[in-house]
């Protein structure tokens, strides 16, 4: 499915791999962008996986240009463990992703953190660009204290109670579980402190 916009068209393409789902999807779309009779100039993918590098030598060859905009660890695909086997597949793992990330045309991070391990994997500083994480400062904006109170009214928080907050997604790797342990440990402790999240 193709949408017009004024500067440039979208195009959408649909998968229904079932295993490998984010990455056979990302191959499909690379290797339709690679042979499309209207070449793109840009594909723009929030996934690259060591997978994707068979295909490079035809991107290059076509003269696309592929953008990764990265919002996350560089290591979330290494195995844990210090065996033999493991050191052995984490080094070729990342020696596999500093070509694939030197071979692509431009990296965009959300932090300095993020677009240093690239940095560190020999992708070019002209290659990387950070873009931080956007905020609505009209709707996010401190308040306040009547404002204050009548929200914690609304959320049921004691008007003096501290509260330590959590802002970010619910999965482990941003360390919710290890936050959930240590609040059972922390809170029959701290009677008076509350944790929200969001």
């Amino acid at each position: 499915e193709t949408e017009s916009r004024e500067h440039f068209d979208v195009v959408r393409i649909t998968s229904n791999y079932k295993y490998f789902h984010n990455t056979l999807f990302l191959a499909k779309c690379l290797w339709r962008a690679i042979f499309a009779s209207e070449k793109p100039a840009t594909v723009l993918t929030f996934s690259i996986t060591t997978f994707h590098l068979w295909l490079l030598p035809l991107i290059k060859l076509r003269g696309l240009k592929v953008v990764f905009v990265n919002t996350m660890s560089l290591h979330n695909t290494y195995l844990k463990g210090n065996s033999a086997p493991v050191k052995f597949y984490n080094w070729i793992h990342n020696v596999l992703y500093g070509v694939l990330f030197r071979n692509i045309n431009g990296i965009v991070n959300s932090s300095q953190a993020l677009s240093q391990g690239f940095a560190d994997h020999g992708v070019a500083p002209s290659k990387l660009k950070v873009i931080y994480n956007g905020v609505n400062s009209k709707r996010f904006k401190p308040v306040d204290a009547a404002t204050k109170l009548q929200l914690r009214q609304k959320l049921d928080l004691p008007e003096n109670a501290q509260i330590i907050l959590f802002v970010g997604l619910k999965v482990e790797r941003k360390g919710i579980i290890d936050l959930m342990d240590t609040w059972r440990l922390y809170a029959p402790q701290h009677p008076n402190q509350y944790l929200v999240m969001v």
